[in-house]
């Protein structure tokens, strides 16, 4: 194996099988070489991938890839390109291919045909070359390993050597650390006791400077305070005497230190007698080591005159031992004389107020016997003209009636005031249960809740059980804080929370109302509970009443022995809280507008927006007249929400109003894409008909309206007409829902927007479309569950609907939209084959036909 291994590997190339074998039999007889065979360049290039190679023998003249391509190739590879090449041809072309030869690396070049002895020799030459130069490397690389082992041990020495100094050093650097740090220590303990050592020096020089500050402060806090400061000792002898103490008593400071206090001041009673030393109020609280306070003493100049004193007497105390006292003192003398002027003055208008609620008490029974037959025989003729059908009386004997009533109701509150100021009020005590009277008061304040679109929340924590009251007062306390609440208060929430605590042995009922309305300012809350009072003109103003009814609530409350609170944030809402033995109960306050009244089956709704009572009333009566349901708005926010709600035929709107005038109203109105569309009819003093209509009103009228102008204008606006044209178009994407608005409006029709599926339905029975056009994905209600709705209706089934949609439509979707004949890409559809559709749709609809559904797919 050995010898195997130590053999030459000749190759030797070439096309032709009979030089193959001469050469292969030659070499073998001569040269103990092991041999490989190739017919072709590209087989002697496989078998040099495989085997390794020490001497090729290449003939020239090959096909396909000659000797100098097979020579290029194997000289090109790093493995082969050492190899010797012999290369062999034929003898009349050897001068031809020898430059070539040796120009690719050929190490010989020989010619056929072949010399044995010559072949043999060259042969035998390049092995015994090839074999020194393998001896050579050989020896070298045993060199080479030795000295590399030489080296590697070297290197294990030198990384021991290396290693070991690491130790050594990092050894040096830990106790260089160590000590580093021991010094770093100490430096800072040294740092630290310098600098407590410093800051204890700054201390003390600061407290120095603070002591002698407070010293030089002290006296001319002394010095100058207006109060008379003395300081005594526990014999009364005076240690102190600031300067202004000295000149109200007519000394010098000089005079009265060190000499006793009781005969210096020499104070005596208010009537002039003087104290003995024993009851000396001074001295026994120098003695016993207590405050002392009097405000109505006199105190004796050194000219004999004296002064009325208001004084303190404040014990000194060191280590829980009275070491002396502080008296401060001042002249009171003026402010006793007007005490006295106060008092004659207020005793004065207490007895004018007694006679004012004497007179207000004893007027108002008379005031309410006159009316309470004003308001009875108002009923009466009310009565007589239902019966009689002048249906004309009527509306004026109800505001008579409701008049009347009014006023009654301010006459009963001037008398319960009245009666409260007078004294004559008293408490009619029974028991009775508080749920019952709770439920009784809420049932009576809920239309006035309803009135602003309040909702009133009622919280109760049972069982409330039984109180014992002045049942009468306590509903009227109820009433008065829920139907205040109500009054401040417009889309709101109206909360009331009853519950019953035990405090400090008693029970308690508690009663809050809240609310979300206009709340109270801080400057307006010091006069809320005053008579007669509001939070101020602007909110009289506005809201309109008396200012009695908190004042005689706040009044009730405490004649049963109870409070009443108030917590309140402008803008944001107020917070009653009321506290009575055995019960208690809270309101709020609500914003009071004029409700619309309810819609009646007319042909038309109009809206009439006008803070005048006598021009709502008028205007009313005429579009009454006429044939219209109307509703009516005192103010702007008002007409606003009512214009959401109501979506009218046609707005009556007054230019003049506070706080929202009609332009702003208007504006409003034509940017509400909902609302665009709604006919204005402005009326005004003034005669502003370029800026309506370039605002865009419809028309304007100048006051007084008649019947007539009104009647000629709204039949323009084909209020009463048939609704043959009218298109219903329901859509929440405002972009859409305008442009087809646009497209329809164009064609003739009417249009009626409406922004989801349950806006919708609210109108169908008045406004009753020729034609649905729907889309199917909108918020509250959609397209789905409005066909569902419209076909639960026998009376709508007819009206035939246009879904507009973006979706593809599964199959459970397309089966729900039952009668559907042809779907319309909204990417493809053509407009004039939707307006077509339209009117064929419309067409239909007017015969007693099923509807049918048609599906428009929006693209997105």
């Amino acid at each position: 194996m050995s010898d195997q291994a130590d053999l030459m590997n000749i190759l030797i190339v070439d096309d032709n099988k009979n030089n193959l074998f001469t050469l292969h039999t030659l070499i073998d007889e001569h040269i103990n070489a092991q041999i490989l065979e190739a017919e072709s360049g590209a087989i002697a290039l496989q078998i040099l991938l495989q085997e390794k190679i020490d001497l090729i023998i290449l003939d020239v003249q090959m096909p396909e890839m000659d000797g100098f391509e097979t020579a290029q190739l194997i000289r090109s590879r790093k493995k082969t390109q050492h190899i010797p090449i012999v290369f062999l041809t034929a003898a009349y072309k050897s001068e031809q291919f020898k430059q070539k030869g040796f120009a690719v690396g050929a190490a010989d070049y020989l010619t056929k045909p072949i010399d044995a002895n010559q072949l043999i020799s060259r042969i035998q030459s390049y092995l015994r070359f090839i074999q020194q130069e393998r001896q050579h490397n050989q020896e070298l690389e045993r060199k080479v390993r030795e000295r590399t082992a030489e080296l590697l041990e070297s290197n294990e020495k030198l990384k021991q050597e290396i290693n070991e100094r690491k130790l050594v050093e990092a050894k040096l650097q830990e106790a260089r650390e160590q000590l580093e740090q021991r010094v770093q220590e100490r430096t800072a303990e040294l740092l630290a006791t310098n600098q407590r050592l410093q800051a204890e020096i700054n201390e003390r020089k600061q407290i120095e400077m603070a002591l002698e500050r407070l010293s030089h402060q002290t006296q001319l806090i002394l010095e100058s305070a207006g109060e008379g400061i003395l300081g005594l000792d526990l014999t009364g002898q005076l240690i102190l005497v600031n300067p202004a103490a000295a000149r109200m008593l007519g000394y010098e400071q000089n005079e009265i230190i060190g000499q006793l206090q009781y005969e210096i001041i020499y104070h005596t009673k208010a009537d002039g007698t003087r104290y003995s030393l024993e009851e000396s109020p001074i001295c026994n609280a120098l003695q016993a080591g207590q405050v002392c306070h009097r405000d109505d003493e006199i105190f004796r100049r050194k000219d004999g005159t004296s002064f009325t004193a208001e004084y303190i007497t404040t014990p000194i105390r060191e280590a829980n031992q009275v070491t002396g006292a502080v008296m401060t003192f001042r002249d009171v003398t003026e402010r006793k004389q007007a005490e006295m002027a106060l008092q004659e003055a207020k005793m004065t208008a207490e007895a004018a107020n007694l006679a004012k609620s004497q007179f207000l008490a004893n007027m108002s029974h008379e005031l309410r016997t006159p009316l309470n037959a004003i308001i009875g025989y108002s009923e009466m003729l009310k009565e007589e003209a239902v019966d009689l059908e002048p249906e004309d009386f009527i509306p004026d004997l109800e505001r008579i009636h409701a008049a009347g009533n009014h006023l009654l109701g301010l006459i009963n509150d001037v008398l319960d005031l009245s009666k409260i100021e007078a004294g004559k009020m008293e408490l009619h005590l029974e028991s009775f249960t508080l749920s019952a009277l709770l439920q009784e008061v809420i049932s009576t304040v809920q239309p006035l809740i309803e009135k602003n679109t309040n909702t009133l929340e009622i919280i109760c924590t049972e069982p409330l059980g039984e109180m014992y009251a002045d049942m009468t007062k306590l509903r009227q306390i109820l009433f008065n804080l829920l139907s205040n609440a109500a009054k401040f208060t417009e889309n709101g929430l109206i909360f009331i929370e009853v519950n019953r605590q035990q405090q400090d042995d008693e029970d308690w009922i508690y009663c809050r109302v809240a609310d979300d309305g206009i709340g109270i300012t801080h400057e307006q809350r010091a006069k809320l509970f005053r008579a007669f009072t509001q939070a101020d003109a602007s909110t009289t103003r506005k809201y309109g009443g008396t200012g009695l009814g908190l004042a005689i609530t706040k009044q009730f409350v405490e004649m049963m022995g109870g409070r009443i609170d108030l917590i309140s944030a402008f803008g944001q809402g107020s917070l009653f809280t009321i506290k009575l033995p055995t019960v208690v109960n809270p309101s709020e306050d609500r914003q009071q507008t004029e409700y619309p009244l309810a819609i009646t089956e007319e042909e038309g709704i109009i809206l009439v927006i006008d803070d005048d009572n006598v021009t709502r009333a008028l205007l009313k009566n005429y579009l009454t007249q006429l044939g219209y349901a109307v509703a009516v708005a005192a103010g702007g926010k008002e007409g606003l929400r009512l214009a959401r709600k109501l979506r009218p035929d046609a707005i009556v709107l007054d230019v003049k109003m506070p706080n929202i005038d009609g332009w702003k109203v208007l504006s409003w109105l034509k940017s509400d894409s909902l609302l665009a569309d709604i006919p204005v009819v402005m009326i005004s003093v003034e005669d502003q008909q370029k800026k309506g209509v370039a605002l865009g009103a419809t028309d304007y009228l100048l006051k007084p309206v008649y019947p007539e102008q009104l009647s000629t204008i709204l039949r323009k606006f084909k209020i009463n007409y048939e609704t043959q044209n009218l298109v219903m178009l329901v859509e929440d994407d405002i972009v859409i829902r305008e442009m087809m608005a646009d497209i329809l409006k164009n064609q003739g029709w009417q249009v009626f927007k409406a922004e989801n599926g349950q806006v919708a339905l609210n109108y169908l029975d008045r406004k009753n479309p020729a034609l649905i056009l729907l889309d199917l994905m909108m918020p509250i209600m959609d397209g789905f569950e409005f066909l569902t709705h419209l076909r639960a209706h026998e009376s709508l089934r007819s009206i035939p609907v246009v879904v507009l949609t973006a979706l593809p439509l599964t199959a459970e979707e397309e089966a729900r939209l039952q009668g559907v004949e042809t779907i319309f890409q909204k990417a493809t559809y053509n407009q004039d084959e939707l307006l077509l559709q339209i009117h064929q749709l419309i067409s239909q609809s007017k015969t007693p036909t099923a509807h049918e559904t048609t599906i428009f797919r929006r693209s997105n």
